[in-house]
């Protein structure tokens, strides 16, 4: 996997130039993520395997797909690198973590973001000392619905926000930049980390 990330959207395509394999369905549409011949092929001569998000279709089970991606990572050996969120992280040491508080978020979110954080907070320490796992958070304002100004760079945290006074903001692309950061380093496991600008 490679850290050259430029500032176009980056699609399915760009991902495999990369060196990213993306498992595809029938039809040239990505796979169905619950049809299990689709999970056993996530983890398949992967150096990595980088879960999915709980929106659309997914978010019913979503819960249910990452515990059987996880256990087929590590049945194979491969480190779980999953895309977290930042009502997951606290904003002080053994504080509560932020999605204890989901009154200033609009409640068509509620559901996503409790099954994102759930992964961090019950899921994911329920797996295997085998499983070497990483969750990685952005800081609050990241992505399509509040996109921020590319830098190039970023700061690193563990479970307490990089920001947690406002909650921070960093750009998509950095937020890439950061993700691939801790797989390319393998500094990194079994732990929540976030990023922000």
């Amino acid at each position: 996997m490679s850290s050259k990330i430029d500032d176009r959207e980056i699609r399915p395509p760009k991902f495999e130039r990369l060196g990213c394999r993306i498992v595809w369905g029938d039809g040239g549409e990505p796979a169905d993520a619950y049809a299990d011949s689709a999970l056993k092929a996530f983890g398949l001569g992967a150096d990595v395997v980088a879960a999915l998000a709980p929106r659309g279709p997914l978010a019913a089970g979503f819960r249910d797909v990452h515990r059987t991606i996880a256990r087929l990572a590590d049945a194979a050996g491969t480190p779980l690198f999953v895309v977290g969120g930042y009502s997951s992280l606290r904003p002080a040491p053994d504080a509560d973590r932020f999605v204890t508080d989901l009154g200033h978020i609009p409640a068509e979110l509620h559901d996503e973001i409790r099954a994102r954080a759930a992964l961090v907070i019950d899921d994911l320490p329920a797996t295997p000392a085998t499983l070497d796992r990483v969750f990685l958070s952005p800081a609050l304002r990241c992505g399509a619905r509040m996109p921020g100004e590319r830098l190039g760079r970023s700061r690193l945290g563990d479970d307490v926000a990089v920001q947690p006074e406002d909650g921070g903001a960093i750009s998509a692309a950095d937020y890439a930049l950061g993700f691939v950061d801790p797989i390319e380093k393998g500094d990194h496991h079994r732990t929540q980390v976030n990023f922000g600008h």
